[in-house]
């Protein structure tokens, strides 16, 4: 008769790991998904790393804590404590030899949680079979991984932010699942345990949502800058936010448009921002005067100087990407072409035929001189960012309300003007 063999199931011990593992980090994922739309405010945060952070932390390590001993509680009755200890005891090894191999100085964060579940391994192997209780001294054996690890998971959720929240709860179930023949080891008290951690989790996320809000000690940052063609007379109001404020609103308008300023190298991937027309504007009188340009072999010589437009001032200057910059002597002081090595004191073209970004311009202004290798007169577009925003429609824009702040590390509270220039 035809007849086709039955696949061998997954031994439970398998199963119980992936669980283990994927549960945790599944339902910390989806979670985090789900604040974030209950609070978009946490999106203008850098990095989406709100003030609370360290709530949610204990909340979903706590939660974690509970998956996995009601997932490990689950399969101790349908498999051997040491088949079921086993995977996890693979998975570790060969991390530990992967860690020993790449990162010598950090195997000792496998090595010695490994080693104590080992320790509790060997015991169950003595007389008597796997299948018995482990007596409470067995829970000793968790010792190492209960120093190295939470530690170590919480110093990862500050330096990789709490975007990272999935991957900590992921490694507290990988330790959790190292730890199955300790943990059993606690008899009665394990289902208290978990008990404990639903309720210590419950509670984090009250404490979360408690502070969740914006304060003058937890303030939310937004961003506003006010850009000005020159050569059109155009000008904008643009944000980095997500969502205008009552602040930003003043200027944004409550609905504004998002477009792209590649002109302006506002950001490196030129991201879309939120923007609105502004009145036409008078050009600013040029701080730019044409010195001389004098042909030289492959090219022409360029001698600029560039007045203070305004307080803390940023000056950028841009070429197309056909065109090729040598031979640069910026305030008397010439820099040697070189490559491109930010720690040695010599000139390249930075990306996108960006020829000079120049920080705080001086009262006496900026005097650069450079070569194009060009021989037909070639664009180059000029930029100053000013401190300091011009009035809104419904005239001066009031200080910022206590609870917000000015966004870091993208433009904002400056004056932006671009301008063009044949050199």
């Amino acid at each position: 008769p035809c007849w086709r063999p039955r696949s061998p199931a997954r031994p439970p011990r398998d199963r119980a790991l992936l669980l283990t593992l994927a549960l945790p980090a599944l339902v910390t994922f989806l979670a985090w998904r789900l604040i974030g739309r209950l609070h978009p405010g946490y999106a203008e945060i850098l990095q989406n790393d709100p003030y609370n952070s360290s709530w949610y932390l204990l909340a979903f390590t706590a939660l974690t804590v509970a998956m996995a001993l009601e997932v490990q509680h689950r399969f101790a009755g349908r498999t051997s404590l040491l088949e079921l200890a086993m995977a996890p005891i693979a998975v570790w090894s060969l991390l530990g030899l992967l860690v020993a191999s790449l990162l010598p100085g950090a195997s000792y964060l496998l090595i010695w949680p490994l080693l104590g579940c080992l320790a509790g391994a060997a015991w169950v192997l003595g007389p008597g079979g796997g299948r018995r209780q482990p007596p409470a001294a067995v829970a000793l054996t968790a010792i190492p991984a209960l120093l190295l690890w939470p530690a170590l998971i919480q110093s990862l959720e500050v330096a990789l932010t709490a975007n990272m929240l999935p991957f900590c709860a992921l490694l507290a179930a990988l330790v959790l699942s190292l730890l199955v023949i300790p943990l059993h080891g606690l008899g009665q008290l394990q289902r208290w345990v978990t008990l404990g951690a639903v309720l210590v989790g419950i509670g984090a996320l009250i404490g979360a949502e408690t502070t969740a809000g914006f304060t003058a000690m937890r303030k939310r940052p937004d961003s506003l800058a006010y850009l000005v063609d020159a050569d059109s007379g155009q000008a904008w109001w643009m944000s980095f936010d997500r969502t205008p404020d009552d602040w930003t609103g003043r200027a944004l308008g409550s609905h504004p448009a998002r477009r792209t300023f590649a002109d302006y190298r506002l950001t490196s991937r030129d991201e879309p921002v939120l923007a609105s027309d502004a009145a036409p504007v008078a050009a600013p009188a040029s701080p730019i005067r044409i010195v001389a340009i004098q042909p030289v072999p492959g090219g022409r010589w360029v001698h600029l100087h560039v007045a203070q437009s305004g307080d803390g001032e940023e000056l950028a200057l841009y070429a197309d990407g056909t065109t090729t910059i040598t031979d640069v002597t910026i305030n008397g002081r010439s820099l040697p072409d070189g490559r491109k090595d930010r720690y040695r004191g010599e000139y390249h073209m930075g990306a996108h035929g960006t020829i000079l970004r120049y920080f705080g311009v001086p009262e006496d202004g900026v005097d650069l001189q450079f070569t194009i290798r060009s021989t037909a007169p070639a664009p180059v577009r000029i930029t100053t960012a000013i401190a300091g925003l011009p009035s809104a429609a419904g005239g001066p824009l009031p200080p910022r309300p206590p609870n917000l702040m000015s966004k870091p590390f993208v433009p904002t509270d400056v004056t932006i003007v671009k301008r063009t220039v044949r050199l």
